[in-house]
C-alpha cells in the first residue's frame, strides 16, 4: 500500500498539467471555431434574405399579374352588363348585379367603377370610395394603357387598384376602363409566409423613397411602433439586407434584419464557449477524484460485471431467441437448443427442409433474401410464418443474419438469430382490424352526411318549384339528378361494406322518380341463382346519373306515365347485367345517332360524357312504336361485394423483408 500512494500522487500531478494544456488548447480551438461560425452565420443570413426577398417578390408579381388577368377576364365576360351600366349609371339593379358578381369573384375587393375613354368615372361616388388618387390612376391608364400598382390611402381601407380596358358592341358607349380596388390581403399573406424569424419584409414606394407601403402586419397604418411619417429611419435603411424591384408595381421589396440578431448570436457563441470550458473543467475535477479511487472502483466494477454476467446468462435461457448457423458449402443448418421451442417441431437440417416449413406464398421472398445476403453481403432480415401443427399456422418468426468470413476472406457460413414474434404480430393484426373498422364507420358516416346535405338541397329546390317564374321541367331535372346522387350515398351509408347493388339502385331511382307524380312503376328483376352485381365505387355516381337520365327521359317523353307505357327490366348473368328501359309511343328524331352524338339533347349529352370507357355500353334505338334504351354493365364497372375499389382482388403480402 505504501507504493500505491506515490504512484497515485505522480499520476495526479501529471493529470493536472494535462488538464491545463487541454483547457488552453480547447479555448483557442473554440475561439477559432466561434469566429468561423459567426462568419458562416452572416453568410447564411444573407443567403436566407436573398432567397426570401426573391421568392416573395416573384410571388407578389405573379399575384398582381394573375389579379390583372382575372379582372380582364371578368370585364370580357360581363362586357354587356358593363356597357348597360355605362349607358345607364343610375340603374341600381344593374349596379347591384355587377357588384354582387365582383364580390363573389373577388371577396377582397373594396370598390369598383366604370369610366369612359377620357378616364372620367361614370358611376356615382357618393360614399367617396373612389378618391382623387384612384381617379388619377384611371387617367394615367387611359393615357399610357398601362398602370403600375401603388398603395392608395383611404379613411376606410388602404387599397390597391387594378384596371383594364373593356369594349363591347358599337354604341354610344362601346368602350372604356373597368376599375376595381382591392384590399392588399394577398400581398400581406405572401409577406407573412416568406418572412424569416428575426427579419421584417417591407414593400417600399420606389418613387417616394423609403416610404413604407405594406408589411406582413398589413398596410403602413397597421404597423405598430411606426413613425408618423411612415418612412424608414436611418438605422433601418442601413440594415437593409437585400432589395428587389416588384414587377407591375412602383414597389421595392426589402428585408431588414433585427438590430440585435448578430450581436445576440455572438453572445450565444460566447456563452456556449464558456459553458463548454466550464463543463470540461468540472468533468476534469470529477475525473481527478475518480483517479484517486480508481483501484477501489475497478475492483468493485469487476465484481458487478461478474454478477451481471450471471444474470444475463440466466435471462437468455428463458428468452425466445435462438442462434443458427448455415454452412454455405454443404448447405446445412445448425440450431441452438432454444430453437426447438421456437419451431415447435424437429429442426430442419437442409435449406430445402427449412423452406418447406414456410407457407408457399412467402417462400420466394425468403429465398431471395438469403441469396441477396450471400451475393451482396447485405444483412439478412425477414419475418415469415412457420407451418406447425400446434399453432395452426399462426407462428411468426424473425430471422436475422449475416455472412461470416473465414481468415482467408472466403464466404463460408451465415450466422444469425431466430426470434418468436407471434405475440407482436397478433397485436399488430388486432390494431389493423380495429383501424379498418374505424375507417369503415367514418366513411359510412361521411356518406350519410352527404346524403342528408343533398336531400336538404333537393328540399330547397322543391320549394322553389312553386314559383311560376321558374322552369319546373329543368328544376325537376336537376332535382332528379341530385336525388340519384343522394341515393348512391344513402345506399353506401346503410351498407357496412359501402357496396351498391345495381338492381337495388335501379329500384330506388325508379321509386324516387315516379313517386313525385304519384305513379308506381316497379322494375322487373331477373337474375340467375347467386348472381348479385355491385358497382365499383368510383363508377357508382356516374352510373346512377346515367340510369336517372334514362328513366327521367322516359318519363319526360311519355304521353302517359304508367306501367303500360314505361317498362324497366334488369337482367343479370354471371359476367354482366343488362338494364332495359322502353318508352312506348315515343319516337326518335330522324337523324338521331347516339354513337355519333347526332341529335342528342342536354340529358343524352350528359349520359354520353358520363359513360365509362370500359365495362359499360349503351344503345338507344327505335323499336317499332317505342324507344328502347339498353345499358350493359360488366367488369371493371362491376365488382364483387367487399372489393369495391376495383374489379379484381389483390393478394395481401403477409411477409416483410428488409435487406
Amino acid at each position: 500500500m505504501k507504493n500505491v500512494r506515490p504512484a497515485t500522487a505522480t499520476a495526479v500531478k501529471y493529470y493536472r498539467r494535462y488538464v491545463a494544456l487541454i483547457l488552453l488548447f480547447l479555448f483557442v480551438l473554440l475561439s477559432w471555431h466561434g469566429y468561423h461560425h459567426y462568419v458562416d452565420f452572416k453568410a447564411y443570413q444573407f443567403e436566407l434574405i436573398t432567397q426570401s426577398v426573391r421568392g416573395a417578390s416573384a410571388e407578389i408579381s405573379t399575384a398582381i399579374a394573375e389579379r390583372q388577368r382575372s379582372v380582364k377576364i371578368l370585364a370580357q365576360q360581363y362586357a354587356s352588363l358593363i356597357q348597360e351600366l355605362a349607358l345607364n349609371p343610375d340603374d341600381e339593379q344593374k349596379y347591384t348585379e355587377l357588384q354582387a358578381i365582383i364580390k363573389e369573384r373577388f371577396p377582397d375587393s373594396f370598390a369598383f367603377t366604370i369610366s369612359n375613354n377620357n378616364g372620367e368615372p361614370l358611376l356615382g361616388n357618393f360614399e367617396l370610395l373612389i378618391n382623387e388618387l384612384c381617379q388619377l390612376s384611371i387617367r394615367k391608364f387611359v393615357l399610357n394603357n398601362n398602370y403600375k400598382i401603388t398603395l392608395h390611402p383611404h379613411p376606410d381601407e388602404y387599397h390597391i387598384d387594378i384596371m383594364t380596358s373593356w369594349k363591347y358592341k358599337d354604341n354610344a358607349m362601346s368602350s372604356g376602363v373597368f376599375f376595381i380596388s382591392f384590399k392588399p390581403t394577398i400581398i400581406t399573406r405572401i409577406l407573412k409566409n416568406a418572412e424569416i424569424h428575426d427579419h421584417k419584409l417591407y414593400l417600399l414606394n420606389n418613387i417616394k423613397k423609403n416610404l413604407i407601403e405594406i408589411s406582413s402586419q398589413g398596410t403602413r397604418i397597421d404597423i405598430p411602433n411606426l413613425d408618423a411619417n411612415f418612412y424608414l429611419n436611418e438605422q433601418q435603411i442601413n440594415r437593409i439586407g437585400f432589395r428587389k424591384k416588384i414587377a407591375y408595381a412602383n414597389w421595392d421589396l426589402v428585408d431588414i434584419p433585427n438590430e440585435n440578431i448578430f450581436s445576440n448570436y455572438q453572445k450565444e457563441r460566447l456563452i456556449q464557449t464558456l459553458l463548454i470550458i466550464t463543463g470540461f473543467l468540472f468533468i476534469s475535477l470529477v475525473f481527478l477524484k475518480l483517479v484517486r479511487t480508481e483501484e477501489k472502483i475497478r475492483l468493485k466494477s469487476e465484481h458487478e460485471v461478474e454478477k451481471i454476467k450471471d444474470r444475463l446468462e440466466q435471462a437468455l435461457s428463458f428468452s425466445d431467441v435462438a442462434l443458427w448457423e448455415y454452412n454455405l458449402q454443404n448447405k446445412t443448418f445448425f440450431w441452438s437448443d432454444r430453437s426447438t421451442d421456437i419451431f415447435e417441431r424437429n429442426l430442419p437440417t437442409k435449406f430445402e427442409d427449412y423452406i418447406a416449413l414456410i407457407p408457399a406464398n412467402q417462400q420466394q421472398s425468403v429465398r431471395h433474401s438469403f441469396e441477396q445476403c450471400v451475393t451482396t453481403g447485405l444483412p439478412h432480415r425477414i419475418e415469415h410464418q412457420l407451418i406447425t401443427q400446434q399453432s395452426n399456422n399462426n407462428l411468426w418468426v424473425e430471422i436475422t443474419g449475416n455472412i461470416d468470413h473465414d481468415p482467408l476472406n472466403f464466404t463460408s457460413k451465415m450466422i444469425g438469430l431466430a426470434r418468436n414474434i407471434s405475440i407482436r404480430k397478433s397485436i399488430e393484426q388486432s390494431r389493423l382490424s380495429f383501424e379498418i373498422q374505424q375507417k369503415n364507420t367514418l366513411v359510412r358516416e361521411v356518406h350519410h352526411r352527404i346524403k342528408n346535405n343533398l336531400q336538404g338541397v333537393v328540399g330547397l329546390l322543391r320549394q322553389h318549384s312553386k314559383y311560376e317564374s321558374i322552369d319546373n321541367t329543368m328544376l325537376e331535372h336537376a332535382i332528379s339528378q341530385l336525388n340519384s346522387v343522394s341515393l348512391v350515398h344513402g345506399i353506401q351509408s346503410d351498407d357496412s361494406n359501402q357496396c351498391i347493388s345495381v338492381a337495388q339502385l335501379v329500384v330506388v331511382i325508379c321509386k324516387a322518380t315516379f313517386s313525385a307524380i304519384g305513379v308506381e312503376i316497379t322494375p322487373s328483376i331477373q337474375s340467375s341463382e347467386n348472381t348479385t352485381h355491385y358497382l365499383n365505387e368510383k363508377n357508382a355516381v356516374p352510373i346512377a346519373l346515367i340510369i336517372n337520365e334514362l328513366i327521367f327521359n322516359a318519363k319526360k317523353h311519355s304521353s302517359e306515365v304508367s306501367n303500360d307505357n314505361i317498362h324497366i327490366d334488369v337482367e343479370s348473368s354471371d359476367a354482366y347485367i343488362t338494364i332495359k328501359i322502353q318508352n312506348d309511343g315515343a319516337i326518335l328524331p330522324n337523324n338521331f345517332d347516339f354513337e355519333k352524338a347526332i341529335g342528342l339533347g342536354t340529358g343524352l349529352s350528359l349520359i354520353k360524357s358520363l359513360l365509362p370507357r370500359q365495362g359499360a355500353t349503351l344503345s338507344i334505338q327505335q323499336s317499332n312504336n317505342a324507344v328502347l334504351s339498353v345499358l350493359i354493365l360488366s367488369n371493371p364497372v362491376l365488382t364483387e361485394q367487399g372489393n369495391k375499389h376495383d374489379g379484381q382482388r389483390k393478394p395481401q403480402n403477409q411477409d416483410k423483408k428488409i435487406a
